[in-house]
């Protein structure tokens, strides 16, 4: 795994997280985890990419730090993530999906070879050459 620790924010709390030695994850990336994260084989992430399991309980009185409704992620193999992508709770990106940059991927399961854009991301069309 390609990963140069100055310049990644962890977070990851009481959850499992498995990310697979190749894969590389660009510079200023946030990763914040509390109900899990698999990253497999060969993906790769631009810069300035935030992957975050759950939202803010946004009804609580006391803080808005408390953590509301929280699903897993999962990336397949050989993803290719752009730049500034957010990718949001439950969501699933089979193999060989790009998402392009500065797209928001907040719900859903994608299917191998989907090609996502934009905010809220959607899928422009499916790889077949794969």
């Amino acid at each position: 795994m390609k990963i140069d620790v100055n310049h990644i924010y962890w977070e990851v709390y009481n959850a499992e997280c498995s990310i697979h030695d190749t894969v590389h994850i660009g510079p200023f990336t946030s990763i914040m985890i509390k109900a899990g994260l698999v990253i497999e084989e060969g993906t790769a992430m631009g810069p300035s990419v935030t992957i975050a399991d759950h939202d803010h309980d946004l009804t609580n009185k006391t803080s808005i730090m408390n953590v509301g409704m929280k699903e897993p992620i999962h990336i397949g193999k050989r993803c290719w993530i752009g730049a500034g992508t957010i990718i949001g709770k439950g969501v699933v990106l089979k193999d060989d999906c790009v998402v392009g940059a500065g797209s928001v991927v907040l719900k859903g399961v994608y299917e191998r070879g989907s090609v996502l854009v934009g905010n809220p991301a959607k899928v422009k069309w499916i790889r077949s050459n794969i």
